[in-house]
């Protein structure tokens, strides 16, 4: 076995001198594409890692709807609501938010609506059209997005019993209903009339390079004004709903932040 593996290597040297030119090139190849597989594999890991430890720094902590409609007798748009988000900062550095868009996921019934909302905290899809929103680091403010979505059925749905009847402690600043238990049939309701996985889906840009941030809300799965996951308040939209308004909430300040926490 010794004599045939020496036997073996003779031969191989031989091979080797016979061919020193094209066989050192070849190792020299190999052993640059080596080098180079190894620099691409290198690379990818590097970029898994980067992708895998990048956070979202702009964090949704409470989504609302406003309806549209201003007052009880006005039927035009009377399906149509806007997007409000609370937006909190978790980076080290100033967010300026220049534009927002919307849209519906998941739905072929509910989509993007007609109606506009045009004011302070609002953000139309047109960065130059607006007013940019900055958010300091660890700051909190509220987001309008200036497009409506338009949700078929809804006004017929929350103008007829249970909804129609919940209690609203405070109208003049409604915000939440005595009937929380609502908001799981609501979402019922949602599921059925739009589809289970029906969603709005939210876009922010960020700073001068546009820097999108998306946000999705599922309509069947709202919550309560307590809750501080991003999820849609279902709870509020009851009672807007009943007591609608021109305007956003009166406790919102002129810099689009909310000191009151359940309002």
């Amino acid at each position: 076995m010794f004599r045939n593996l020496v036997n073996l290597i003779r031969v191989l040297w031989r091979g080797f001198l016979a061919h020193k030119a094209k066989a050192t090139g070849m190792l020299v190849l190999i052993a640059v594409l080596c080098g180079y597989l190894n620099d691409i594999g290198a690379t990818i890991s590097n970029m898994r890692q980067w992708l895998s430890s990048k956070k979202e720094n702009l964090v949704v902590i409470k989504a609302r709807l406003k309806p549209y409609r201003i007052r009880p007798d006005i039927h035009e748009g009377r399906d149509e609501a806007f997007l409000v988000m609370e937006v909190r900062n978790y980076s080290n550095i100033t967010a300026m938010i220049t534009a927002a868009s919307v849209t519906v996921t998941g739905s072929h019934v509910a989509r993007n609506g007609r109606a506009g909302w045009y004011g302070r905290c609002s953000l139309t899809s047109d960065k130059n059209a607006n007013t940019p929103l900055s958010i300091a680091p660890g700051e909190t403010k509220w987001v309008m997005i200036s497009s409506a979505i338009v949700m078929p059925g809804l006004a017929d749905l929350l103008d007829q019993p249970p909804f129609s009847k919940v209690f609203v402690a405070t109208p003049e600043a409604p915000y939440t209903v005595a009937e929380h238990y609502l908001i799981a049939s609501l979402n019922s309701k949602f599921s059925a009339l739009y589809g289970p996985n029906a969603a709005i889906k939210a876009t922010l840009y960020d700073g001068p390079n546009d820097e999108p941030h998306y946000f999705s809300f599922p309509l069947a799965h709202g919550k309560s004004i307590f809750e501080k996951d991003g999820s849609l308040q279902h709870d509020w939209l009851m009672a807007n709903w009943k007591y609608p308004s021109a305007a956003l909430w009166s406790s919102l300040s002129k810099d689009c932040q909310e000191p009151a926490d359940f309002e």
